[in-house]
């Protein structure tokens, strides 16, 4: 279940970030995440863009469980933790109604976030990535991919060319996400091995720490200046999509 893109225009709200950041948090956040988010010790724009990825998060999870019980939760109801890894973990009073707790993942970008809610029960890990088209260049390239990779983007015609670029660059992450490590391993140890232009897959071998190697199909999209990547990895049993 993807969120809707939430995203304010920054360079406004942090003038007025005083008020309506604390109007905006007193209203989506649970206690926790109200004290964790006053905690922060970030830049303002990072601060709410931590806010914007948790209304992301929350709507993905209001939807998953909309549709699977009919039970309608207020952004508050829904309390995001992290867990041992840092992973955001879905808590609530209403869980015992609502059905399985699903997985989250949150994504956000200059002043832009999205988030994807999935099935505990179907999938061992979930990610989901965002990013600007013009964040990566050919040196972080260089750094970013094997050469067998940049071969795959240069069969890309020049003007896809470094859209593709990021597209690879996003599923890689969303890929390392599912394993809840993220690139602990390296980026090395998830590696292209298909794409396909048209419908938007990418194909992804890759092994975490202490797990045998697996394959994932990641979803790639590109919405105006946005690249967005999705996947769902069934872990435990070792096959990943």
């Amino acid at each position: 279940m993807l969120s809707q893109p939430w995203n304010l225009p920054l360079d406004a709200f942090v003038l007025e970030r005083a008020l309506w950041a604390r109007v905006l948090a007193s209203i989506v956040l649970g206690r926790q995440e109200r004290v964790r988010w006053h905690a922060l010790k970030l830049p303002e724009r990072q601060r709410i863009e931590w806010l914007l990825g948790r209304i992301a998060a929350k709507d993905a999870v209001r939807e998953y469980v909309r549709q699977r019980s009919a039970l309608t939760l207020h952004p508050a109801d829904i309390e995001l933790v992290p867990d041992q890894l840092g992973r955001p973990v879905v808590r609530g009073a209403w869980a015992d109604r609502g059905g399985p707790v699903p997985l989250i993942s949150i994504s956000h970008a200059d002043g832009v976030a999205v988030a994807i809610a999935a099935d505990a029960d179907r999938a061992g890990g979930i990610g989901i990535d965002l990013e600007r088209v013009g964040r990566i260049n050919r040196r972080i390239e260089q750094l970013a991919f094997t050469a067998d990779e940049q071969a795959l983007l240069d069969s890309v015609a020049a003007p896809q060319r470094d859209a593709w670029a990021l597209r690879l660059w996003c599923a890689k992450e969303a890929a390392a996400k599912t394993t809840g490590e993220g690139f602990a391993a390296g980026v090395g140890a998830f590696a292209v091995e298909e794409m396909d232009t048209r419908s938007g897959g990418v194909k992804i071998r890759f092994s975490g720490r202490d797990r045998e190697r697996q394959r994932a199909t990641v979803s790639t999209a590109q919405e105006g200046e946005w690249i967005v990547a999705a996947c769902a990895a069934a872990i435990r049993e070792g096959v990943a999509t």
